[in-house]
C-alpha cells in the first residue's frame, strides 16, 4: 500500500525492468551468545523488478542469503529469504547509491548429527550500498548488509541472531 502511495506520487513510470544478482561476502559478523566462530564467507541471490522514475529508482527485490558459522561447536549453516524494497538515487554517468529494507524468514541448520540446535525465525534486514552501471544489461555493486532474526529452536531455546556483512556484487539487467 505504502508503495502505490510511493508510486502514485511520484508521477509515471519512466522506466520498469528486471535483474537478477549474484554477490559474495564477508564472512558475517555475528552478534549471538552461541557462535564462537564465523566459517566461510556469504553469498546472496538477489531477484528484482525495479521502476525508475525522475528522482531515483524503486524496486521490490527478493534475495537469499547463505553463510556457515559454529554454533557451540558445531558447524552450521543460516539461510535467509527475504523480500523488500530498494531505492537507489542515482548521483552521475551510471552510478548510484542505494538502501534497502525488508522482511526476513531465517532457517538454522546444523552440519553434524547430535544435539540439535535447529530452527527457524522470522526478521528483519537492511542495507546500504553503491551501484555502477558498466552497459544497460550490467551493473556491479558493493553493499553492507545487516540481519536481525528471532530464531525458535525445537529445544524450546529461543535466541537472537544479527548478522552484518559486505558483499561484492554483479546484477544483470533483462
Amino acid at each position: 500500500m505504502l508503495i502505490m502511495a510511493v508510486l502514485a506520487t511520484t508521477g509515471s513510470a519512466a522506466s520498469a525492468e528486471t535483474y537478477i544478482g549474484v554477490a559474495v561476502g564477508t564472512a558475517p559478523s555475528i552478534s549471538n551468545a552461541y557462535v564462537h566462530q564465523n566459517d566461510g564467507r556469504s553469498g546472496r541471490l538477489v531477484l528484482g523488478q525495479a521502476f525508475g522514475f525522475r528522482f531515483g529508482t524503486i524496486a521490490i527485490e527478493a534475495e537469499a542469503n547463505r553463510f556457515d558459522m559454529v554454533l557451540n561447536g558445531i558447524p552450521s549453516t543460516s539461510t535467509m529469504l527475504g523480500v523488500g524494497a530498494k531505492y537507489s538515487f542515482p548521483l552521475s554517468d551510471g552510478f548510484s547509491v542505494f538502501g534497502k529494507l525488508g522482511l526476513a524468514r531465517t532457517w538454522l541448520s546444523e552440519d553434524l548429527d547430535g544435539p540439535s540446535y535447529d530452527g527457524a525465525g522470522n526478521g528483519w534486514y537492511f542495507g546500504l550500498g553503491a551501484e555502477y552501471r558498466i552497459i544497460p544489461l550490467l551493473s556491479v555493486f558493493v553493499d553492507y548488509e545487516r540481519q536481525s532474526t528471532t530464531i525458535d529452536a525445537p529445544t524450546s531455546t529461543t535466541y537472537g541472531q544479527a548478522a552484518g556483512m559486505f558483499s561484492l556484487g554483479a546484477a544483470f539487467h533483462l
